[in-house]
């Protein structure tokens, strides 16, 4: 049990980092909508669902852990980790039906939502299926492509939904749908989906080498390093920058919130260059999720301002 307090394995390969993260950028959506905190129950929920995601998402992976040292923890605290998993599940469903109003999410007065609901519940669950074993030999380039990208959308996806778009879920008046289909929040969704899609993108350079042992498809094993870091990384950088510019001219989030958000991207292209520097998985972590603090942090900060 002398590794299991390992600053390493509590923080990275336990998913605390990624955690904490999930709720800080929870704060930052309610700050962004509401100008107040979210409730405990709120920031508990979504600090124990995040957990249990990725938590899963190892253990069921096994011996495909593109990490020796995070399989070998993996191996030595599977009970322990096990049991956190259920802990986690009792105590997340207890807090989403005791204190949050989840009930109104699926009112049959909210089709839409409803369906909205339903489509990231189907991603979160096809995240972690091996869709490259599924088809196996099949596999044809555009399809690669396809499989590709849909990896990393749906890690953006989920993490959109859950930090940022579940605020305004929860809070809304459904007597009046149309305050959650609005241009701002569609720009603000767009943005924040670009934003992990892109910290996805570059994590899995990290694992090139392992997804191809085992053939999994990802941005990083179909095109080349160069191609990701020259041209996709700066073109969806564009289509953030264009976004949070749109939004600043039609809404009310102010200048310094602009500001700080241009500084994460260039940010994001400055680590993109620095990644083949790079040599241990905790340096990726930091490095380059690490960007999701900052931009909880400095949204956090400025929001207000």
């Amino acid at each position: 049990m002398k590794k299991l307090i390992d600053w390493k394995g509590i923080i990275f390969w336990s998913n605390q980092f990624y955690a904490i993260a999930a709720v800080l950028l929870t704060i930052e959506s309610y700050l962004k909508f509401y100008h107040q905190f979210p409730t405990w129950p709120i920031m508990a929920c979504v600090y124990l669902i995040t957990l249990l995601y990725y938590t899963q998402a190892y253990l069921m992976e096994g011996s495909n852990i593109h990490c020796e040292e995070r399989f070998n923890w993996y191996q030595r605290h599977k009970k322990y980790l096990y049991t956190r998993q259920l802990i986690g599940l009792l105590l997340a469903v207890y807090l989403s039906f005791q204190y949050l109003p989840l009930f109104k999410l699926f009112s049959p007065l909210n089709f839409r939502i409803n369906i909205f609901i339903g489509l990231t519940g189907l991603m979160a669950i096809l995240y972690y299926l091996p869709i490259s074993k599924i088809f196996g030999s099949v596999i044809i380039f555009s399809l690669k492509k396809i499989q590709a990208w849909f990896k990393s959308i749906t890690i953006a996806w989920v993490w959109v939904v859950v930090t940022f778009l579940t605020p305004l879920l929860l809070e809304t008046d459904y007597t009046y749908s149309n305050q959650v289909f609005t241009v701002s929040n569609f720009l603000l969704a767009c943005q924040n989906l670009l934003f992990v899609l892109l910290l996805a993108i570059l994590f899995d350079i990290k694992d090139k080498s392992a997804d191809i042992q085992i053939n999994r498809n990802t941005i990083a094993t179909v095109y080349t390093y160069q191609f990701i870091t020259n041209w996709l990384v700066p073109f969806l950088l564009l289509l953030n920058f264009s976004s949070i510019i749109i939004l600043y001219i039609i809404s009310s989030i102010s200048f310094n919130y602009l500001l700080s958000q241009i500084f994460i991207g260039f940010l994001i292209l400055f680590v993109s260059k620095k990644l083949n520097q790079l040599k241990s998985i905790e340096h990726h972590i930091l490095c380059i999720d690490g960007i999701l603090y900052i931009k909880a942090i400095l949204g956090i900060l400025f929001v207000k301002l």
